[in-house]
């Protein structure tokens, strides 16, 4: 019916007694759908300290899934000077299979650039991932207070991170709530052949 389907998976740290059940159904999962957004639990440690409360920081939502939620998301609400069709996304992410997100935000004169850089720098994204992708989607969120060379600066730097050539689809959506806050969202796919070898065992 002309589904994207998309999976954002959580994995274990090992050592971990439920590693090797974690593999087996990763890489069953991966059959199933077009891409697989790993996340490794591993990357999200350091989020918490002696005066974190129980339901604050530590039952937080990992960026990573939210990331892939408000992409994806944004790209279905179009509400920019500069987007993408969905049917171009489901296109570029089809068959995919391994891929990594990362966001990140700033303020200031250089906000584009250093939002952007957030986001590659953001601790659930995989740059050997991006180094390889064969798949580019870039979406960022600012006032209309901004130029589209601006916005494409972030899709620049993105593409300076990878030694290949991906397809890209970018979209620059504008809120004026945004006030001087950029935001960017960086997904990259295909930056691998197959899923990796996790886990021994």
């Amino acid at each position: 019916m002309g589904a994207l389907t998309v999976a954002v998976v959580m994995t274990p740290s090992p050592p971990s007694s439920c590693c090797s059940s974690a593999k087996r159904a990763l890489n069953r999962l991966a059959g199933s759908v077009d891409t697989v957004v790993l996340v490794p639990h591993e990357r999200t440690h350091g989020r918490t300290d002696d005066h974190t409360r129980v339901d604050g920081e530590v039952w937080a939502v990992p960026e990573a899934p939210l990331g892939v939620v408000k992409l994806l998301a944004g790209i279905a609400d179009y509400r920019g000077v500069c987007g993408v069709d969905f049917l171009d996304v489901r296109q570029l992410l089809h068959n995919r299979g391994l891929a990594t997100v990362g966001t990140g935000t700033a303020y200031g004169e250089a906000r584009f650039v250093e939002a952007t850089r957030a986001a590659l720098a953001s601790r659930t994204f995989d740059a050997v991932l991006l180094e390889g992708a064969a798949a580019l989607i870039v979406t960022v969120t600012s006032s209309q207070d901004a130029s589209i060379g601006q916005a494409f600066q972030c899709v620049e730097l993105a593409l300076d991170r990878s030694y290949t050539d991906p397809q890209v689809v970018w979209a620059w959506n504008v809120a004026e709530t945004m006030g001087d806050l950029v935001d960017v969202t960086v997904l990259a796919a295909g930056g691998a052949p197959k899923l990796p070898k996790m886990y021994d065992g």
